[in-house]
């Protein structure tokens, strides 16, 4: 036997000259060290004699001689069996030799298809991922692509989140399932049920629920296929019309679109309002309050588009929520209140301010309609008192915010003859004053927003920095800020110009070099492009109007969520006036006040005014007992 190694092994060396392999030294080693070992042991050839050699001597050998000992013996073996050297051996056991023949089929033809546009990374990274897929299949009594369902996938990604698998594994599985897709194997909507770890839950929770249920599948509306055709048509018109951005899309839109239109397409629904309904039901206990409402809202814009073929923006800008406490009124109350808010948008009053009267309003008539109150005309001063006690509890603003509002309700009522007396006269007079201490930036403070104007380089900082200068520089209300339009600012006199909208007075004032500069920038630098009349923009798609929450983030980005709210700004504004000497009636002019009142409170911190106010020691008698 060993004349029959040795001429084996001549002639694995004679091929290696022919088909230009190198004569590679360490295999040749490996080859002599293995036939000593059969001289020393008197045993005949064999390969399976070779790798029992090998598995005991490996750790006598450094990696790199076992490799090539290794493969010297598999060229040998391949050699004799074969009559050819093919280098593609299988050394030990791996996930994929371990596949049934099937599934090793599939995921080589699998990978021959991503090397036409894939890079080589690419397919290393995808094919664990799909190895491991398969072999899940394969325990779980899945023979063919065929019985791949969407339950299977659900199951497949709570299995993945146990072991640790990431959400590269959903991406490279949702790819092997668009293949199998393209090759006719599954249905085409299967793979959008491993879009994304909520997709995949979503699905499997809906079809669960289905078979709980047992609802009869809907006969009449569209096809799912068609649903999803245009619901990708309603998606792109959002993107191309209104410019939202893919991450907004997604969230809000496509991502609840795929979840029915999968759903709808597994288990045979042709899609309707009530087919919708029924899915939202089964789905109810899987959202959370904000996610309900963004679907409810995805639906209402899909039907509203669907129903027009347009939307303006009043229509993207409409929420979807529900009416609330007002419906617990009769009919006796709701008109009531109905009557109150229409007279009262008669008066030039803010839409925020309409909004607290109106829930002071449905609070007050709430509670007069639960504890036996048929009408106003039966409420007597001391119900209004009691009622203050009980409000004056579960208020959420203060005692002299929720006493106004009512005391505008309670003149209206009487004004209007729906109550005999006048019962605001119940309610105090005259609100408490609260005196305290005005706060104000320091001048480390100051430094630091002009620092990080000067180191602006973003949309968002540049838009940051504009609205710091306007309310540093010249004192503006958040509100009146992200109010600001174009035509609100002349720059050749360098002013600024509007209508307040707390006090719908006019308010005009010179615009400081920094404000316009900083305005300067954002436009050229920062601002997206849009037709917008409004100077402040939102920074995501859809572009408009920006919130005024926009002015507390500025804030919250210069000194890292500290707790400066945005009105200090105009606090230091005014305080910095009076601390140069400024005149009090400019500073009230200045702040559009009304009245001296307010001003005033800003002589606490003028600390130079303060000390000239201290009397002197010689006139204090100071008495030793």
């Amino acid at each position: 036997m060993e004349i029959v190694y040795a001429d084996a092994v001549l002639s694995l060396r004679q091929y290696w000259k022919e088909n230009g392999i190198r004569d590679d030294p360490a295999k040749v080693s490996g080859l002599n060290k293995f036939r000593r070992f059969l001289e020393e042991t008197d045993q005949p050839y064999s390969h399976s004699t070779a790798l029992t050699w090998l598995d005991e001597q490996k750790d006598s050998w450094k990696k790199q001689a076992f490799f090539c000992y290794r493969k010297a013996l598999f060229e040998l073996d391949d050699l004799l069996t074969t009559g050819s050297v093919s280098g593609k051996y299988l050394y030990h056991d791996t996930p994929f030799s371990r596949l049934p023949k099937y599934w090793r089929d599939m995921v080589t033809a699998y990978r021959n298809d991503l090397k036409t546009w894939k890079s080589r990374r690419a397919i290393t990274e995808q094919m664990p991922h799909i190895i491991t897929f398969a072999g899940y299949l394969s325990s779980s009594r899945v023979e063919k692509a065929e019985n791949i369902s969407c339950i299977v996938i659900s199951r497949y990604h709570a299995y993945a989140e146990t072991v640790g698998e990431t959400y590269t594994s959903i991406y490279s599985v949702r790819y092997f399932l668009q293949f199998l897709a393209m090759r006719g194997l599954i249905p085409q909507h299967r793979p959008y049920a491993l879009t994304s770890p909520i997709q995949a839950k979503a699905i499997g929770y809906a079809i669960q629920q289905f078979a709980v249920v047992n609802c009869h599948a809907a006969t009449h509306g569209i096809t799912a296929e068609e649903f999803w055709r245009k619901a990708l048509v309603l998606v792109q018109y959002l993107k191309e019309t209104y410019q939202y951005e893919d991450d907004a899309l997604r969230h809000n839109y496509t991502c609840f679109y795929q979840m029915y239109y999968v759903f709808c397409a597994e288990e045979g629904y042709s899609c309707s309002e009530n087919a919708e309904q029924m899915w939202m039901e089964l789905m109810s206990a899987f959202w959370d309050e904000r996610q309900a409402s963004s679907v409810k809202r995805a639906f209402y814009i899909f039907h509203l588009f669907d129903g027009k073929g347009n939307l303006t923006f009043q229509d993207i800008e409409k929420r979807h929520i529900d009416k609330g406490s007002i419906c617990s009124l009769n009919t006796y109350y709701r008109s009531l209140l109905e009557r109150f808010l229409a007279h009262r948008k008669m008066e030039p009053i803010a839409e925020g301010t309409l909004c607290v009267h109106k829930s002071a309003a449905l609070s007050f008539f709430c509670y007069l309609q639960e504890n036996g109150f048929s009408d106003v005309l039966d409420v007597s001063f001391a119900d209004i008192k009691q009622y203050c006690i009980w409000i004056s509890g579960k208020s959420s603003n203060g005692k002299n915010n929720y006493s106004y509002d009512l005391r505008v309700l309670l003149q209206y009522l009487f004004e209007e003859e729906y109550t005999l007396y006048d019962l605001s006269r119940a309610l105090p007079i005259q609100s408490t004053q609260e005196r305290k201490i005005v706060e104000i930036l320091t001048d480390e403070e100051v430094q630091m927003i002009y620092e990080y104007r000067d180191k602006a380089c973003t949309p968002i900082e540049y838009r940051d920095s504009a609205i710091l200068m306007l309310g540093l520089l010249m004192g503006l209300r958040r509100i009146d800020i992200v109010n600001l339009k174009e035509s609100d600012i002349d720059w050749k006199s360098r002013t600024i110009s509007i209508t307040q909208q707390k006090t719908y007075r006019p308010l005009s004032l010179p615009m400081p070099i920094p404000v316009g500069n900083s305005i300067y920038l954002y436009k050229k630098y920062g601002r997206p492009k849009s037709e917008s009349e409004y100077i402040f923009l939102s920074a995501k798609a859809p572009y408009k109007q920006a919130y005024t929450s926009a002015c507390g983030n500025a804030m919250e980005h210069v000194f890292q969520n500290k707790g400066r709210g945005f009105h200090i700004l105009r606090r230091t504004f005014a305080s910095r006036l009076l601390l140069a000497g400024t005149d009090t009636m400019k500073i009230k002019d200045s702040l559009g006040h009304s009245t001296m009142n307010t001003v005033h409170r800003y002589l606490s911190v003028d600390e130079e005014s303060l000390k000239a106010c201290c009397l002197p020691l010689e006139r204090t008698v100071v008495c030793n007992e």
